[in-house]
């Protein structure tokens, strides 16, 4: 009996494609995994991408909120009893409330605001808040005590009318000048008296001081005149002036379009010549006239409702004056940084407190401004 003897014999070829068959396999799997991964990462990514994105998209809106929350103060000086809303044209959504309180600084009282604006991505999935403050400020922060004031005295050559502030020196004291300069009676053609003697023309029979006789109402070379009568009026040093002008609601290069102003600003560079029976402002709405490095000149019948400052630049050597027709009047108060009456000026002013107050308090005339250093984030 023959027994046959088989084995199984695999060839070298054979045993190559069996390891490449796993390789590939192997590889297939690993392929899977990474792009597995990648894909994960990919999609982590991508959501970092839109949280990052969602999160400016809101920081944008509540950023809008606080300049939308600046724009109502700029516009009411007040703020809404409401939390004021607003979407912007992409659809992100902004609400913006704000607290107020009083507060004093350097003896004056000041409206602080902090305004807080949250805002809100398209799909409302990520918010910011921020906050600011805000404060509202007067453009005129102190109200001129006399309806003359004047840095360096008065010329010996002018010419005054004035009727006194009946508490410009305490309560019950009038004033009419007031200044760190000389006031030469004896030698100033000058009346002065109440406002009672002023309506039933007593002016001359019951004057406060005239010519040859100085009163109780003239307070001259006094040391407690501000160092700075610009910024103990407006808050701004004189130095600084510029600023102020910034603020102003009409610039202009003379007077010759002035007419009624409803509450403006104004500001003349260079002389002001108004022509006769002009009236500019009135009791109600009173003007803040500032006439810069220029005369003031008013024609018959012209009259003025509020402050008028004559400014004078501190580098400059050129003095200017207020000549005022004997039917013109200002009701309020007039103001200078120089000496006036050195070209003979004539001066007519009846002080009024009620005007000169609402230019301190009315709405037109405060200003916002942003309080340094307050913007915070959360």
């Amino acid at each position: 009996m023959v027994k046959l003897k088989f084995s199984l014999c695999i060839g070298p070829g054979r045993q190559r494609g069996a390891i490449v068959l796993v390789s590939v396999v192997l590889m297939l799997v690993m392929v899977t995994l990474v792009t597995l991964y990648t894909g994960r990462i990919q999609s982590f990514e991508h959501k970092i991408i839109l949280n990052s994105q969602n999160q400016k998209f809101a920081f944008a809106a509540a950023s809008a909120g606080l300049s939308q929350g600046l724009a109502e103060l700029q516009h009411n000086k007040n703020w809404p009893l409401a939390t004021v809303t607003g979407m912007l044209p992409n659809l992100q959504r902004f609400n913006v409330a704000a607290s107020a309180q009083s507060i004093i600084r350097n003896s004056r009282q000041f409206l602080l605001f902090e305004m807080t604006s949250t805002g809100s991505s398209v799909d409302g999935l990520s918010t910011v808040s921020v906050s600011e403050q805000a404060i509202i400020y007067p453009l005129l922060s102190t109200v001129p005590v006399a309806p003359l004031m004047t840095d360096g005295g008065i010329d010996n050559r002018s010419t005054f009318e004035l009727i006194a502030n009946p508490n410009g020196a305490g309560q019950g004291v009038a004033l009419s000048i007031w200044s760190n300069g000389g006031v030469d009676m004896l030698q100033i053609n000058g009346l002065s008296c109440g406002f009672f003697e002023y309506t039933n023309r007593q002016c001359q029979s019951r004057a406060y001081s005239r010519l040859g006789e100085a009163g109780a109402d003239i307070l001259a070379n006094d040391l407690a005149f501000p160092i700075d009568l610009f910024a103990h009026l407006f808050n701004v040093s004189l130095t600084h002036y510029p600023a102020l002008r910034d603020e102003a609601d009409l610039l202009l290069a003379d007077c010759s379009a002035l007419a009624p102003q409803t509450s403006a600003f104004i500001w003349v560079t260079g002389d002001c010549d108004i022509p006769a029976n002009i009236q500019v402002g009135s009791v109600i709405s009173p003007v803040i006239l500032v006439v810069e490095e220029g005369s003031l000149s008013l024609g018959n019948g012209v009259n003025i409702y509020g402050l008028v400052f004559v400014l004078k630049d501190p580098a400059s050597v050129i003095s200017h004056d207020v000549l005022m027709s004997s039917t013109s009047l200002l009701t309020g108060a007039l103001v200078a940084n120089q000496v006036l009456g050195r070209t003979a000026g004539k001066f007519r002013v009846l002080y009024d407190y009620t005007i000169l107050h609402l230019l301190s308090t009315e709405p037109h005339f405060l200003r916002v401004a942003k309080v340094p250093g307050s913007w915070e984030d959360s």
